[in-house]
């Protein structure tokens, strides 16, 4: 029975992944092809919503997606929170002055457009990386800057309450979770409920309304069940038990740390520190040693493995640098091959330019062209070759002198001295050409003179 319980389960969490990797992917493929760059932002929140609460490495993987998909096609938008989000990343693994520099990155890049809703998105990110006022004044930002652009889902109002709970500031903070719980229902925002629910508990507790506070915390919970969220349950148990601890209800209190620990057991490591010190707490008060040894235990040993976790993430985020650094020597580069290919291109149309003038003036029978002029012709012909040479056998020429500024130098001489007779000779031919023309252009205007004067 277990084991068909327990293949059920797997198969259960396989058609999930699934079932997400097919959204995402649907998701970058609109990214991807969309012309507007309205349905552009909007596939990118529901891909990073959808993705906010897994692995750093889903998070990472898709982040550097869009900021390919952006740096492919020249669009600021998709290349500014691509950033935006490989720095969000960092982040999440502790990496905050690497965050904040690819952040700041996303914000350069998305400055000249100034689209509203993608400013409102590097100014919340870049609150997280703050504290105080200044978290207040970016959130502050990034709310004002999304409603103008008329987002009926108001981001950042939750983070700004979120600030000024923090902060102590319990009436800002209900009038931003109230707007955020409402906007939330409007738009049926269902993701962002829970979370304003336990906000507005807090600010209750905060303002001395336990009866309000404590009914914002069951609201919590009942979503977090109807959800069939463990982050959420955790959430709301933890908040619950915190009340209760605070109300000096010991029972509740137990009860609450103890689901939310039996809940963190099945989790990730992280999520058991908090009920285990706490049900420590309340066993060494009751004098109960052996329990309270128990869980002092596990704390303990949930706190190394923590450290343990956080090295192998320090190690992950500079594996996360390195991919990134290696995938802007790409962009870099394919950057200057695009560079090389316009430049070639000009120089062609010069010698193109040049030649066809020279020919022109060649073939006319009318214009008559001093030395002087077809000198400097052939000078500046002689350049824009010499240009053209330069540009086309430079990566083949690096390559070749391993990038030795001595030899490059010496292989470009000796071009130009093969260029330089050929040039003479070329300019000499063309003066003969051009003399005999005048000659014969004089001589024929002279023979009209004479024949309108005998006339």
């Amino acid at each position: 029975m277990k084991k068909i319980f327990f293949s059920l389960l797997l198969y259960s969490l396989s058609a999930n992944l699934l079932a997400q990797d097919f959204k995402a992917d649907s998701l970058l493929k609109i990214i991807a092809s969309s012309m507007n760059d309205g349905v552009r932002i909007d596939a990118m929140t529901d891909l990073f919503d959808s993705y906010e609460s897994h692995s750093t490495d889903s998070n990472m993987f898709y982040a550097r997606k869009v900021l390919e998909i952006g740096q492919q096609r020249k669009i600021n938008s998709l290349e500014s929170v691509g950033y935006a989000e490989v720095g969000y990343t960092f982040y999440r693994l502790d990496n905050k002055a690497k965050g904040y520099e690819y952040v700041l990155k996303g914000l350069k890049i998305a400055e000249p457009d100034n689209n509203p809703r993608v400013m409102g998105a590097m100014y919340l990110l870049l609150g997280n990386f703050k504290t105080g006022k200044a978290k207040i004044f970016d959130y502050k930002k990034a709310v004002a800057l999304w409603q103008s652009a008329g987002d009926s889902k108001n981001y950042g109002l939750t983070n700004l309450a979120k600030a000024y709970i923090e902060t102590g500031q319990f009436d800002s903070a209900l009038i931003c979770a109230t707007m955020a719980y409402e906007a939330a229902r409007r738009v049926k925002y269902d993701v962002v409920i829970p979370y304003i629910l336990l906000e507005l508990g807090q600010i209750h507790e905060g303002l001395k309304n336990p009866a309000l506070s404590v009914t914002y915390y069951r609201l919590a919970l009942d979503d977090a069940k109807a959800k069939h969220s463990n982050r959420l349950l955790r959430n709301a148990y933890l908040r619950l038990a915190g009340f209760y601890k605070n109300t000096g209800v010991a029972d509740s209190n137990f009860f609450y740390s103890k689901n939310a620990y039996d809940i963190s057991s099945s989790e990730t490591i992280s999520w058991v520190i908090t009920p285990a010190y706490s049900l420590y707490e309340i066993y060494s008060k009751q004098n109960k040693i052996d329990s309270a040894l128990k869980y002092l235990l596990t704390y303990t040993s949930a706190k190394d493995s923590l450290n343990t976790i956080q090295e192998v993430q320090k190690m992950q985020s500079l594996d996360f640098a390195e991919q990134l650094r290696q995938q802007e020597i790409v962009v870099a580069e394919l950057k200057l091959k695009e560079e090389r290919k316009q430049n070639i291109q000009y120089a062609a149309i010069a010698i193109t330019l040049i030649t066809f003038i020279i020919l022109f003036l060649l073939l006319s029978r009318s214009i008559i062209v001093k030395t002087k002029f077809i000198e400097f012709f052939g000078v500046l012909g002689l350049l824009a070759l010499f240009e053209f040479i330069n540009l086309f056998i430079h990566p083949y020429l690096a390559h070749a002198t391993n990038d030795s500024p001595v030899l490059m130098l010496l292989v470009l001489i000796a071009i130009g001295a093969l260029l330089i007779p050929l040039h003479h000779k070329l300019e000499k031919w063309i003066t003969k050409i051009m003399v005999e023309k005048n000659k014969k252009i004089r001589l024929e205007a002279a023979k009209k003179t004479i024949q309108q004067l005998e006339g």
